[in-house]
């Protein structure tokens, strides 16, 4: 929600600088620059809350050909706000387009979570330059996603589970 926030509440401030300022004479490219700029947040605000929604929508899926590159750039839209309030460089090497067939909320859902706990891993062991890379490319038909943070790693203890299906660090497990 927070993510959301941030493109409304420029929204209203640049409309209210609009709003103040038209009384003395505002120069018109001013008004244009501002506009355009309430239209880029109102687009970006519109574009996460079509990925939320379709992301936390129940129903059947439909599996399909999409362009992963895009979902992916739909991804980072909800990420961004956060990681830059918290200083964290995002690094992402991508193609400009990579079609691949499966469920996009599925994997939307995939793409949000590594990032988050990419965050999260980076928070709680506060590096001086915190940063994430996300690399994307296809080898031999496949697509290949590879997430690295600076943050403090997996617990060794819980290694062995990472990739076994129901399993979580969360307590009451």
């Amino acid at each position: 929600a927070h993510e959301i926030n941030q493109p409304l509440t420029s929204i209203v401030l640049k409309s209210e600088l609009i709003d103040n300022q038209h009384r003395t004479q505002l120069n018109p490219d001013e008004v244009h620059r501002l506009c355009e700029m309430i239209r880029q947040d109102s687009y970006r605000a519109a574009g996460m809350i079509a990925t939320l929604r379709s992301m936390f929508s129940i129903g059947p899926r439909a599996e399909g050909a999409l362009d992963f590159v895009q979902l992916l750039r739909d991804v980072l839209g909800i990420v961004r706000h956060r990681a830059d309030e918290l200083g964290i460089a995002l690094v992402v090497d991508v193609p400009p387009s990579l079609r691949v067939s499966g469920d996009a909320v599925q994997l939307q859902q995939v793409v949000l979570n590594l990032l988050n706990n990419a965050i999260e891993a980076i928070t709680v062991a506060s590096p001086q330059r915190p940063r994430i890379e996300l690399n994307l490319q296809s080898r031999e038909g496949m697509l290949e996603m590879s997430v690295r943070d600076n943050g403090c790693g997996i617990d060794p203890v819980i290694q062995p589970d990472v990739f076994a299906l129901f399993k979580s660090s969360q307590a009451g497990d």
